[in-house]
């Protein structure tokens, strides 16, 4: 009866033993994975440019938050989410005119707003040279536009009827939300540096020009945006 007695408490002994290495294997390789990814707050001022009758020709200062998981020293994936404003101005062309009083001598020539999209990257980090607490990268991918909002300005116009008399008025509208594509692809590429200045912090500084692979306006032609960003970041891993 002891004897079985021994042998029960002898294989409990060997099931805990047992059960506490796979626990600690598994606290290990939970631990790998987090050491794995790394989170960077972004503030990316951004230019953009498209040769069209859009005449986007501006900067913007977007922001977001990026996630980069490390697959091996050299190899990670980089994903995230950020706030893209897109200022553009319309050069019209004759079917973009509010309506206008027949009797009235303005002609609008332009209008101004903005176009919010939400940015989701998806790219592939290269790592190819490392010197103590300094990396470089080569990035190359994908990113995703979707539509958030528009913004446009009110602004005063002069108009002046034939008799010569001048008055004031205003307009603004929704800046055409139906014309405006809803999704927009970006094929991203460029170089990106990162100084860890602790052990679990460090700065990012990231050059990335994107090309768009859609029009960002259906209706017009050579709306592609082309856009360089500089993100500027600080990252904890």
């Amino acid at each position: 009866m002891i004897k079985y007695f021994f042998f029960i408490l002898y294989f409990l002994f060997k099931s805990f033993i047992l059960y506490s290495n796979i626990l600690e294997k598994n606290v290990v390789n939970k631990d790998s994975l987090l050491n794995r990814l790394r989170l960077t707050s972004i503030v990316t001022p951004t230019y953009y440019k498209s040769y069209s009758e859009l005449n986007i020709n501006d900067f913007e200062l977007n922001y977001g938050v990026i996630f980069k998981y490390k697959f091996s020293k050299r190899l990670s994936l980089i994903s995230g989410l950020i706030d893209s404003k897109k200022s553009i101005t319309i050069i019209y062309p004759e079917n973009y005119r509010d309506p206008i009083d027949p009797t009235s001598s303005t002609i609008l020539i332009s209008r101004y707003g903005k176009v919010i999209y939400k940015e989701i990257p998806l790219l592939i980090n290269y790592n190819v040279m490392t010197k103590r607490n300094w990396s470089m990268s080569g990035i190359i991918g994908i990113t995703s536009e979707f539509y958030f909002s528009t913004i446009s300005e009110t602004k005063t116009f002069k108009t002046t009827y034939n008799n010569g008399i001048i008055i004031y008025g205003q307009y603004s509208n929704d800046f055409y939300k139906s014309s405006i594509n809803k999704k927009l692809f970006n094929i991203s590429f460029g170089f990106s540096n990162d100084y860890s200045i602790f052990n679990k912090l460090g700065i990012s500084l990231d050059f990335i020009l994107n090309y768009g692979l859609n029009k960002i306006n259906s209706d017009i032609k050579n709306s592609n945006i082309l856009s360089f960003e500089i993100r500027t970041g600080i990252f904890i891993q």
